[in-house]
């Protein structure tokens, strides 16, 4: 009789762990957390998991590119490969000097011999704009703002 209850209770158990655990990894799925840290969170937790995956928010990646993020991305030093800051021109593990990336106008600018280049945040090329076309867009800028 004891095997019995030992193994139902058992069986309940597994049930309730695994359920706990798939709507705590769904919801926190849901929120852009992922779905495996959710599971252990129900399935170690039981209801508490899942009232915290309900309540709570996952962090969000650091480096992520977005309207907010692009102008704090980090790239990756050419000389020691480290990551820096894009606007960085000295690198603060190796301290080599590199070019400095310029934020404007939602774009990163690099400006070389040849002319300004900006960066295609989706494919990761650079993109000449020759010296002339940049001055005539800064002229238009000039143009287009009122006199102070």
């Amino acid at each position: 009789m004891d095997d019995l209850f030992a193994d139902q209770y058992l069986g309940y158990l597994i049930f309730w762990v695994l359920v706990g655990g798939l709507v705590a990894g769904l919801i926190w799925d849901n929120k852009g957390g992922g779905f495996g840290s959710g599971f252990l969170m129900g399935a170690l937790l039981g209801i508490i998991g899942i009232i915290l995956a309900a309540a709570m928010t996952p962090e969000k990646d650091k480096r992520v590119v977005g309207p907010t993020g692009l102008a704090t991305a980090l790239r990756e030093c050419p000389h020691c490969r480290t990551p820096i800051r894009r606007d960085a021109s000295v690198c603060p593990h190796c301290q080599r000097e590199s070019e400095a990336w310029i934020f404007h106008g939602d774009r990163w600018w690099v400006k070389r011999a040849e002319g300004y280049y900006w960066r295609d945040e989706k494919s990761g090329d650079w993109n000449l704009v020759s010296n002339e076309e940049a001055e005539a867009q800064r002229a238009k800028q000039a143009a287009a703002r009122p006199p102070a």
